[in-house]
């Protein structure tokens, strides 16, 4: 329809009475783009705070849970660490107790000290035990975080890509609308400039129509002066032709009496 009007108003003439019309129609329209389109900016840099907010707690999770695998990985380290030495341990407490056995040493060891060393190794077996589980666990724990951590990672990534698209909308918006609006506000000032070159050009006309008439009222004047000064000069010849007439009517009366 824009571009239908654009089109019926390059056709129209400067002075046709309906431009003005057709102008300010398609002004009220792209002002309504303009509020329109500021609306939808508006939206959008709402909703780019909310995507920094968005992003600002997944940064402070990833702080955390970089803290948190820090701290697990020390613990998984420690358990690792542990079960060398109970592995160890125990390793050295079998080799004792099968030691028990052998009759060639200095000591024969008695059947107490291989029932102690014995519920030693159980317990170390035990212990060892639960530090695998510890560390099954805490491996566990450490793989969550570190994919929670990955996951968080991907949305502030995600985010940050729509915070840049909505970047581009606004700027594009922004340029968009500025260029609307210096069109609206020329063909403003053009619509201004012809409407008083018109009141200019009527006054012009109507100063001309005055003076025309003032000229053609001075000429009647004139033509009418002219026809009563012939009248005069006529009636005067007349006159003075009568007086002659008179007097010489009057000598030869005089004449006559004499």
């Amino acid at each position: 329809m824009a571009r239908k009007e654009e089109i019926l108003v390059s056709e129209l003439s400067d002075d046709a009475p309906e431009r003005e019309t057709v102008v300010n129609r398609i002004i009220t329209r792209s002002k309504e783009t303009v509020t329109k389109l500021t609306t939808v900016m508006a939206t959008l840099k709402t909703k780019q705070a909310t995507i920094k907010e968005e992003i600002a707690t997944f940064k402070a999770t990833i702080t955390t849970l970089t803290t948190k695998l820090t701290a697990v990985t020390a613990k998984i380290v420690t358990a690792q660490e542990t079960l060398k030495l109970k592995h160890a341990e125990r390793k050295s407490k079998k080799e004792i107790l099968t030691s028990y056995g052998d009759k060639t040493g200095d000591k024969t060891p008695s059947t107490e000290g291989a029932i102690i060393t014995q519920v030693a190794i159980d317990k170390i077996t035990l212990e060892v035990k639960d530090l695998h589980t510890v560390v099954k666990t805490l491996t566990q724990t450490k793989n969550e975080y570190f994919s929670t951590k990955v996951t968080t990672q991907k949305s502030i990534d995600l985010l940050t890509k729509s915070a840049q698209i909505i970047d581009t909308q606004v700027t594009n918006i922004k340029e968009f609308i500025t260029e609307v609006e210096t069109t609206i506000e020329g063909v403003e000032t053009k619509i201004k400039e012809e409407i008083a070159t018109k009141k200019v050009i009527e006054t012009q006309k109507e100063a001309f129509k005055a003076a025309q008439k003032k000229t053609d009222s001075e000429e009647e004047l004139n033509t009418t002066r002219v026809v009563v000064e012939k009248e005069k000069a006529e009636t005067t010849a007349e006159s003075k032709e009568c007086k002659k007439n008179f007097d010489g009517a009057t000598a030869d009366v005089k004449k006559l009496e004499d």
